[in-house]
């Protein structure tokens, strides 16, 4: 006769279960082992383990709700309507936090330049190396008096609104823009979630531990900020 079969379920990895089972364990997941148990207690010779990805830090859904606590990484004035020559987003706040496998930004624009202009977009520059003697050295400002040195190895080109929605990665080291890959955006208002991919940046530098950053929206510039991944 077929008896009832149980499950057990141990939160941690057996250390007596030995190799193959403890080299599944990945960092970000939570794994279990799972044994068959007849009702007499008797377990099956099979081990089984089973490995559930631990959930993205942050919902790439324009919903800047998730960011409590993650301190802001660069503060922009308010500068108003109209920018001098050419409109733009005007920007107001740059956050920035990372898990294993993406950076994430979050942006706060005044929402009378979104409005007004909605298919604008903005550029995300960024230096990987924090170094500016590497990769495209340009001097990024606006007639606000921001004004930043940067050695560019990567940009983000982004327009939420546009039809497509922009939201391309380029690797900027030879200023000639390849494009490398897609960041995932996502808008609600005046505020744009941008995730990008932790291994689509280590292609152009491998070793990325930190970073520098300068957004621009046509007029409008933000001073340098600096992240070091957690």
């Amino acid at each position: 006769a077929v008896g009832t079969i149980g499950i057990v379920l141990a939160s941690e990895i057996t250390p007596e279960l030995g190799p193959p089972y403890l080299a599944l364990a990945a960092p970000g997941t939570n794994c279990y082992t799972v044994r068959a148990v007849d009702p007499a207690g008797n377990e099956s010779t099979n081990v089984n383990q089973v490995c559930e990805e631990a959930a993205s830090l942050i919902a790439v859904d324009g919903d800047s709700s998730d960011w409590a606590g993650i301190p802001m990484l660069i503060s922009d004035a308010d500068e108003g309507l109209p920018f001098p020559g050419n409109p733009g987003w005007d920007i107001l706040k740059v956050s920035a936090t990372n898990d294993a496998e993406n950076i994430y930004f979050l942006f706060e624009f005044d929402p009378a330049s979104l409005t007004s202009q909605l298919n604008d977009g903005f550029v995300v520059s960024l230096d990987l190396d924090s170094n500016t003697a590497t990769g495209c050295a340009v001097n990024i400002g606006d007639s606000f008096g921001a004004f930043s040195a940067v050695g560019i190895e990567a940009t983000l080109v982004i327009s939420p609104y546009s039809n497509p929605v922009q939201h391309s990665i380029f690797d900027l080291q030879s200023c000639s823009g390849i494009a490398i890959g897609f960041a995932e955006v996502a808008a609600a208002g005046a505020f744009v979630e941008i995730a990008v991919p932790i291994a689509v940046l280590k292609t152009i530098t491998p070793a990325l531990a930190s970073f520098d950053i300068v957004a621009a929206s046509a007029g409008d510039a933000t001073n340098k900020g600096s992240y070091v991944l957690k």
